[in-house]
């Protein structure tokens, strides 16, 4: 457990953590318990290493390492059932169907990300850095937050206008911005596309976890301590989409950045106070530390079983007799 007087190193995952579940948080980072992984999680990092390989320098200078998507999907191929191999005993339910599944998905995220840009000439200007800042929220000390960026592109000013004109001088993109997307890549699946005919509750339902999110917070402000200045906007890019589609998230405003600061606060408040309840929910099915989490190392699992049929009291025992009673009413004279 970190004392008072060392940096808690916090990220945008241990705080999604902790706000799920503080036991999850304390086995993660106090007790650094073993992780475990699924086919999702594995998937989604295969990927990631994968994309990020495909700008590898070549010796002929091409577009991307492999020679074709015919190349690169075989590669992919080879790749998951090496890491399946290398994972194999940290997979949480082992399934054949779900390994052939995700290899699927892998190819499929992989292939469409290949044909939305193998004919651009917008590279990426960094990809899966890491950088780490202090927090220095008023009356906060002792505490740093760290995030990898899938990527860093620069952005068409006049494409960033026409979403984002409160950060425009005219044609001028203000002093305080940079002209950069920080894009994150999603191999999961998630409905968040909203459309004119949505009411605008709609639209608010479908976007709200990703729009006041911590994650397009706590990116722009790693970048704005980084580099002194907001990037542009945060860029989510869902990969199994076969057409170019993306997230815009302006991670700067002020709405994520509280949700962002208020967390901070809860969080970092209770690890120092050694607060970690158990947060009993459906997550519980994808832990990695379910059976840890047993109190005393014991629970009760009970079998499916029919209902069962009550038990008919004696007839006397425990009913009470109706009594009718008979009360003397006259009738009512008429006046």
């Amino acid at each position: 457990m970190p004392k008072q007087t060392q940096t808690l190193k916090l990220s945008k995952t241990s705080i999604e953590r902790y706000m799920q579940c503080p036991m999850l948080w304390y086995f993660s980072y106090v007790e650094k318990l073993p992780s475990r992984t699924d086919y999702p999680r594995l998937c989604g990092v295969q990927v990631h290493r994968f994309i990020a390989g495909l700008y590898k320098e070549h010796p002929s200078n091409r577009r991307f390492w492999y020679q074709n998507l015919n190349t690169a999907r075989k590669a992919w191929i080879y790749t998951w059932k090496r890491a399946l191999e290398e994972n194999r005993s940290l997979i949480l339910n082992p399934d054949i169907e779900m390994e052939k599944k995700y290899a699927g998905i892998g190819c499929m995220c992989i292939q469409n990300y290949w044909n939305q840009n193998i004919g651009e000439d917008n590279d990426p200007i960094s990809i899966e850095k890491q950088f780490t800042i202090p927090l220095d929220y008023p009356n906060l000390k002792g505490v740093s937050l760290s995030g990898v960026f899938d990527q860093i592109r620069t952005v068409n000013l006049s494409w960033l206008n026409k979403r984002r004109p409160e950060i425009f001088a005219g044609e001028k993109l203000l002093p305080t911005y940079d002209p950069v997307l920080i894009v994150d890549l999603k191999t999961g699946w998630s409905d968040f596309d909203i459309s004119d005919d949505d009411s605008d509750l709609v639209k608010v339902r479908k976007q709200f976890e990703i729009q006041l999110g911590i994650q397009g917070a706590a990116y722009s402000l790693l970048y704005k301590k980084v580099f002194g200045k907001f990037p542009a906007g945060f860029l989510i890019y869902p990969l199994r989409l076969d057409k170019k589609q993306s997230i815009f998230i302006k991670g700067d405003e002020e709405g994520p950045q509280t949700v962002l600061r208020e967390n901070v606060f809860h969080i970092v408040e209770n690890i120092r106070n050694r607060s970690f309840p158990r947060n009993v929910t459906a997550n519980c099915r994808r832990c990695d530390f379910y059976m840890e989490c047993r109190p005393n190392g014991a629970m009760n699992v009970s079998l499916p079983d029919a209902i069962p049929k009550s038990i008919s009291p004696p007839e006397e025992a425990h009913s009470e007799k109706i009594i009718q009673m008979k009360l003397p009413f006259g009738k009512a004279k008429r006046k």
